[in-house]
């Protein structure tokens, strides 16, 4: 699980300030907007898995999960500047605005009759999970080879795709 010692977030600052010495703001705030967004929808998907948890192993295994992924967003945001904060698409105010759901640990499912199915949350954890690092890979490949922005790209796919492989393997675990 991540904290706020983990490598990666403390990776992101020093990316950012990287990027400020080799005069590469620009490329690198567009990809740290981009991971925002990622990392922003992978966890919206995560959370949905969580609510739909059928059993306790599950619910841990998602929390933890999603917990990281708060993590690594928050880390994302900190260093977003006012040019990146630019990128990110217009906030909508909801008219009911509700605390982001946050799993915790040993908390039991939610009765049946009031989540999702768990096997299309799942699926599209899945799919959202897949889709982000996919993006995040191209990205980065269209990035010089010693940029930060290309690193960002390359360690938020590397952070998606090892959610993906750990749903792909918890699934298996579940169904079997």
């Amino acid at each position: 699980m991540l904290n706020d010692t983990t490598p990666f977030v403390g990776e992101v600052q020093d990316l950012a300030e990287r990027a400020v010495r080799r005069g590469s703001t620009i490329a690198f705030q567009s990809t740290l907007a981009v991971a925002v967004q990622v990392v922003a929808r992978a966890l919206e998907h995560e959370e949905r898995a969580a609510r739909a948890a059928i059993s306790l192993a599950q619910n841990d295994a998602l929390g933890e999960m999603t917990e990281e992924l708060h993590t690594v967003s928050k880390a994302l945001q900190a260093s977003l500047d006012a040019q990146g904060r630019c990128l990110m698409p217009v906030c909508v105010e909801k008219t009911d605005p509700k605390p982001s759901f946050r799993l915790r640990r040993r908390e039991r499912p939610a009765p049946a009759a009031e989540r999702p199915t768990w096997w299309f949350s799942l699926t599209e954890a899945i799919e959202s999970l897949d889709e982000g690092a996919g993006r995040m890979r191209a990205i980065a490949a269209c990035q010089p080879a010693d940029a930060p922005s290309r690193v960002l790209g390359e360690s938020t796919a590397a952070l998606l795709g090892e959610h993906h492989d750990r749903l792909i393997d918890a699934a298996e675990r579940w169904m079997g």
